[in-house]
């Protein structure tokens, strides 16, 4: 069984064949090259955490997807921790959880049945890594959209950007694990 990989920047998908043992596999590819059997579906765990407004008292508005009625809602965010299911607009929520929303929109893109912005890298992901006003010097990830991979910042401790991570892996979940390959029935 031979296989294409994908290839993610902010705005661009390409399929090619697999030739490094690093290489991010698309799908599993038939005899005849046809992989019109499978739909890539958009998977964004952090759209499957729950609500968290974290351990602090601040007062911030942000917006979470909720699992349970497929939304983006509003929700007060403490200032610390929480999780990476905390966005700072509607449109960044939607952005990030959009394939979960927009499943029944398909596009074709080189004869694969794709749902509309799935392969989209998640809006919090381009930004840069921001430390904020606060001078705590703790190290958190970031994902750079330059070289593709998540790098360790220096995080002051409140404000900055929903490109901020706790973990290489919680980085690597919301913007380097985009797709999966799904057969159909």
């Amino acid at each position: 069984m031979s296989f294409l990989c994908i290839a993610l920047g902010v705005l661009i998908v390409k399929l090619y064949p697999c030739t490094a043992p690093t290489d991010r596999k698309f799908g599993p590819k038939n005899i005849d090259g046809d992989l019109r059997s499978s739909t890539i579906v958009g998977l964004n765990p952090v759209c499957n955490e729950t609500k968290n407004p974290g351990l602090c008292t601040g007062y911030f508005p942000r917006y979470y997807f909720n699992n349970v009625t497929k939304t983006c809602e509003q929700f007060i965010y403490g200032g610390c921790w929480g999780n990476g299911n905390n966005f700072h607009t509607l449109e960044e929520c939607k952005d990030a959880c959009s394939a979960y929303l927009t499943q029944s929109s398909h596009k074709i893109v080189r004869d694969f049945e794709v749902p509309l912005l799935a392969l989209a890298l998640p809006k919090v992901c381009t930004y840069p890594p921001e430390t904020g006003p606060c001078e705590a010097a703790m190290s958190r990830y970031y994902y750079n959209t330059t070289t593709e991979t998540c790098e360790v910042f220096t995080y002051g401790g409140c404000h900055g950007n929903g490109n901020r991570f706790r973990t290489y892996s919680d980085c690597e979940k919301k913007c380097m694990t985009l797709v999966t390959v799904i057969p159909r029935a």
